[in-house]
């Protein structure tokens, strides 16, 4: 039920942009999602079997943040 998961991420993709940055670390990656308000529509651009692919991902809480 994550945001990954209902935007069609997989196990074993690579994101290689978020919302037009690129990503080229899981630091960066986790900076450019921590910045991201809540609900807000972003543009993944993943690696998948030697294939380039843009999903649609609506960002959500993290499950520590689901009870504040």
């Amino acid at each position: 039920g994550s945001p990954a998961l209902k935007a069609g991420i997989q196990a074993g993709d690579v994101i290689v942009a978020w919302d037009g940055h690129e990503v080229d670390n899981p630091t960066t990656l986790s900076r450019l999602v921590a910045t991201t308000p809540i609900d807000s529509k972003v543009q993944v651009v993943i690696w998948r079997e030697s294939k380039e692919l843009t999903l649609e991902v609506i960002v959500g809480r993290r499950p520590a943040q689901l009870g504040r």
